[in-house]
């Protein structure tokens, strides 16, 4: 039972939270509505600005062997310099500043043409542009303000500047640039003025070079989509077109560039290969002519066929550890990507673990420029590629070691062969070795021959590593502005931006706020006086809010007070200006209403409001009094509500009147004799955290008063306040609420009903 009971509280407390929250928004609704019609403002405005974007977009397919996209076996054949691309590396190439630029400045994309609309904003236009501009030579001063010209039909001036000139003429401009404005075919007026913009080439090549974006759809896809915003369809599809024609372009030049390179290499080693066998055939006629050596027998001849089999060999496995060297120069340097020489291979093991290797590298630069080098996925991938690396070094060392053995033996049977050769006669043994260089010479230009033309095919059929799925198209709709996206977002800060405000302003305001003094101070609140829409010092008698608060506070005191002990209510506020002057007033007038005897015992002595709002006792008199000179205060004392029992003492008091004349038997004998006079004695008092007159006084009452205001009383002269009490230093407190907005003491159905006038 008492786990429910507890469960119960605890949700009743938490509905009054969040109810009091819900409460403390709620009476800002008009700042709400204003901040929203602000920001829905704004976002009206915003979408009428702004210029609504277009997403283009094209999709590739780049061919890439790792991720299933391969050429044909006979264009292999014809492209046997064929290198696969990475779609992940294409993805940055297309959208380098090497393309782009290029595309910058073959479309002019750093101009931009403008013309007014019907409420005279200037608007971009494409390929409705009326005249087309050229910058011969540009300067800083060019790219920092548009350009306006006011166009006729066979001249133009620009501002600024007040430059004039013809169609076609060139401009002096900002002293030293110089432009040319042409006609364009689809050249009209539909307005004198025009605006036109000119940007920095590489500020525009930037600024496009962010706006592209390229990416795959899945990791082992070899598809890339490459995709842009821009105000128009027709331009923006122009744009994209020509950047992915450029990509491929440099594809294609890049790969005759390497081609053309191999062919210029082998032409010259023809050359010297071909010079060298002509010396040799004119060197082996010679001798024979000189010996008159026609035919050669069946054993040199055989010897001789041996040998250039023997020596084919021998240049082919010196080839293959030359190709070996080459590559393991690539692979020693640890960190970098391994890109594998153009060599041929003999080995498919060897060929895909460099392929791998590559690949290790580039995710791994790619993952630490993204994550940093100490990333786990980094030194992953870093501690992958070593042990790729590891075992590429010693797949190449145990070819190494093949190799050499096989040359080895080649060249031991490349002796023994010239052993046998050296058995003929000596003039066919000299004819034989003239013969067998020969050979050599011959096999290496039939091979370089080969290669030339393999480099003439693979040069003349350049492949494009490219094929375009989907031509770059426009969006129907513009995806900028998301008009529903700004609206709500405008929304959402209407919303939240008064939240915010009202949040920080009450973290930051240590004024006093009901709810504070419900959950922090620890003792009631006798009653909550209703802020005055016209503030009256004394209360009518009538029906109002305000006076039926007061009649609930006399209530509430009557009915604590049946044995009629409860004589001396002390009033009295932690700073000044709360309003205790006009609640012991009220308090007493009330009372007085209710055919009580009451008397108001003005004891402010520093700031003596009632004294300069009813006529009073003379201060020498008073004074006497407070001092114990006087006995009888009778004399002293005035009636102040003509219908009523309301009494007052008090008496005007100069400031320096005011020190040491409290004394505790003066005022033991004062309260003893008003306490038999009067049904209520009502004392105001001092702020007590001000002065110590509250302090004596308070030893005499019976029920404590503070009055504290709304916004108003400092919060922490309130932590004080409870610190004195908590130690006992006044007994039986209550606080009286004063100034309270209604709105968080009615609802407003209550404020309208029948039962309530203000």
């Amino acid at each position: 039972m008492d786990i429910e009971k507890n469960r119960a509280n605890r949700q009743t407390e938490e509905d009054f939270s969040l109810r009091e929250t819900l409460n403390r928004y709620a009476r800002h609704k008009f700042l709400f509505l204003f901040t929203m019609l602000i920001a829905g403002a704004a976002a009206v405005g915003y979408l009428l600005l702004s210029t609504p974007l277009y997403r283009i977009q094209s999709s590739l397919v780049i061919k890439d062997e790792k991720k299933g996209e391969s050429i044909s076996l006979t264009l292999k054949e014809l492209d046997f310099l064929d290198e696969q691309k990475i779609v992940d590396n294409e993805a940055e190439i297309i959208r380098s500043e090497n393309i782009i630029s290029k595309v910058v400045t073959r479309m002019n994309l750093n101009l931009g043409y403008y013309l007014p609309d019907q409420w005279g904003l200037y608007q971009p236009v494409f390929e409705s542009s009326p005249i087309q501009l050229e910058i011969i030579k540009a300067n800083p001063e060019l790219y920092k303000e548009p350009l306006i010209l006011q166009l006729g039909k066979d001249d133009m001036s620009i501002d600024p500047g007040g430059v004039k000139g013809r169609y076609g003429d060139t401009l002096n401009i900002f002293e030293t640039a110089r432009i040319v404005v042409r006609k364009s075919p689809l050249f009209s007026l539909p307005s004198p003025k025009m605006k036109v913009i000119c940007s920095d080439p590489e500020a525009t090549t930037q600024q496009l070079r962010k706006s592209i974006s390229a990416s795959t759809p899945s990791k082992n896809s070899s598809v890339l989509y490459v995709s842009m915003l821009h105000p128009s369809r027709t331009r923006g599809s122009a744009i994209l077109k020509e950047i992915i024609h450029e990509y491929d372009q440099a594809n294609i030049a890049e790969k005759r560039n390497q081609t053309d390179s191999i062919i210029t290499l082998i032409e010259d080693r023809l050359a010297l290969i071909g010079t060298q066998l002509k010396k040799l055939e004119n060197k082996e006629e010679t001798y024979k002519e000189e010996k008159g050596i026609t035919f050669l027998s069946d054993d040199a001849r055989s010897y001789l066929d041996q040998a250039s089999n023997n020596n084919k060999e021998l240049v082919d496995a010196e080839v293959q550890l030359t190709n070996l060297e080459r590559i393991q120069e690539y692979v020693a340097e640890s960190g970098t990507v391994v890109t594998p020489p153009n060599t041929s291979l003999n080995d498919p093991v060897l060929t895909n673990m460099i392929t791998q290797l590559s690949q290790l590298e580039m995710d791994r630069q790619k993952a630490e420029r993204k994550s940093g080098p100490m990333h786990p996925s980094v030194l992953s991938l870093k501690k992958q590629a070593e042990e790729m690396r590891s075992n590429l070094k010693k797949n190449i060392d145990l070819q190494q070691q093949g190799l050499s053995q096989r040359i080895q033996l080649l060249r031991q049977s490349q002796g023994r062969l010239s052993g046998s050769i050296g058995k003929v006669p000596a003039s066919e043994k000299n004819l034989v070795e003239l013969m067998r260089e020969k050979s050599i010479r011959e096999n290496i230009y039939s091979y370089l021959l080969e290669k030339r033309e393999e480099a003439s095919l693979s040069d003349a059929s350049v492949f494009s590593k490219m094929r375009i799925i989907d031509a770059p198209y426009g969006s129907i709709k513009p995806v900028k502005p998301r008009k529903l996206v700004i609206l709500g977002m405008a929304l959402l800060a209407g919303l939240l931006i008064p939240v915010g405000i009202i949040t920080l302003r009450d973290a930051l305001n240590r004024k006093v706020n009901i709810r504070y003094v419900r959950e922090n101070l620890g003792f009631s609140v006798m009653g909550h006086i209703p802020r005055m829409k016209r503030f009256e010092y004394v209360l009518p008698a009538g029906e109002n809010i305000v006076s039926e608060q007061f009649r609930w506070m006399r209530t509430s005191i009557e009915k604590g007070n049946v044995d009629q002990t409860l004589k001396v209510i002390l009033v009295t506020s932690p700073m000044d200006n709360d309003g205790k002057s006009f609640v012991s007033l009220n308090l007493a007038i009330t009372f007085a209403r209710w055919n009580r005897k009451v008397v108001l015992f003005d004891l402010d002595l520093r700031k003596q409001k009632l004294s300069s709002i009813y006529p009073t006792a003379p201060a020498a008199s008073f004074i006497s009094l407070l001092k114990g000179e006087i006995k009888d205060p009778t004399p002293l004392i005035r009636k102040i509500e003509k219908d009523g029992n309301v009494h007052i003492l008090s008496g005007d008091m100069p400031l320096e009147g005011t020190q040491d004349i409290l004394h505790q038997e003066t005022l033991e004998a004062l309260f003893t004799l008003l306490k038999k006079e009067y049904d209520y004695v009502i004392v105001n008092t001092p702020p007590f955290l001000y002065f110590t007159d509250t302090f004596h006084i308070e030893s005499f009452s019976d029920l404590n008063l503070m009055v504290v205001r709304h916004r108003h009383t400092r919060i922490r002269l309130l932590e004080d306040m409870k610190h004195f009490i908590d130690r006992g230093s006044m007994k039986q407190p209550a606080v009286i609420y004063n100034d309270l907005p209604t709105n968080e003491l009615f609802s407003r159905k209550q404020l309208k009903s029948y039962y309530h006038y203000q």
